[in-house]
């Protein structure tokens, strides 16, 4: 399956506390993100802050606001695009395995993303994989012009930058949702430690749908567009690759 999200559809999704990390503050201030109404609320939660923490409080909703702007901004001109595949697998010991690569589970444990409900366990993400008959295999990458927007702007490059990663993140959420038929993803995040993987499934001409999506591997061995993720859907986990 192909297909595009709007910025603006994916926007429900973002996951705020990553954002504001990636910025170096406090997950705390994601809050912010979740207030609505007009500048008085906003003012109430600020106050809210030890005046020590003020200033920084204060820094954060003015980031969210420009954050905010160039969502819109990028809404205008660009997508998400998305691609599902449903692929067979098999589980032998402590590994899965699937398109001729294979994941240690054991070595995922500590790999979360950031804390979501339910929290990792081995055990359970083996008997998820017991029930399951398939795996869906993903990609999700932003249009490559995205990378390359404001060259000579190094605080508006980031924010593209920071705003497009948390949106390819956003979008797997979404086939999530899509998969399962939910509307509220409840689901644990994990970065596999196993590096090379996702450049190998590229390479793979089972994978052949990435270069129709113009990802490449670049010289210093990375993906472009820099937003790409590559990952597992599957009950309760969504494993970024």
């Amino acid at each position: 399956m192909n297909k595009e999200y709007s910025i603006h559809q994916l926007y429900p999704f973002i996951h705020w506390p990553s954002f504001f990390n990636d910025w170096s503050y406090d997950s705390q201030y994601a809050k912010i993100a979740s207030l609505q109404g007009c500048d008085v609320v906003r003012a109430s939660w600020l106050s809210d802050f030890a005046e020590d923490d003020r200033t920084e409080a204060s820094d954060a909703m003015q980031l969210l606001k420009e954050a905010n702007r160039m969502i819109d901004l990028l809404n205008r001109d660009y997508k998400v695009k998305v691609y599902l595949e449903e692929i067979p697998f098999e589980v032998v010991n402590d590994e899965v395995t699937f398109m001729q690569e294979s994941i240690h589970l054991e070595a995922l444990a500590n790999n979360l993303t950031f804390d979501t409900y339910p929290s990792f366990k081995k055990e359970n993400l083996v008997d998820d994989l017991h029930k399951e008959q398939s795996l869906h295999l993903f990609i999700t990458t932003t249009d490559d012009e995205m990378d390359l927007l404001f060259e000579n702007d190094n605080y508006k490059r980031k924010l593209v930058q920071t705003l497009a990663k948390r949106l390819t993140e956003a979008a797997s959420i979404c086939l999530y949702n899509e998969v399962y038929n939910t509307k509220e993803s409840k689901v644990a995040y994990i970065d596999s430690i196993t590096k090379d993987i996702k450049k190998q499934l590229l390479k793979n001409n089972l994978f052949n749908q990435s270069s129709l999506m113009d990802i490449k591997i670049t010289d210093s061995n990375s993906l472009s567009p820099n937003a790409t993720r590559i990952g597992l859907i599957l009950a309760n986990y969504i494993l970024y690759l």
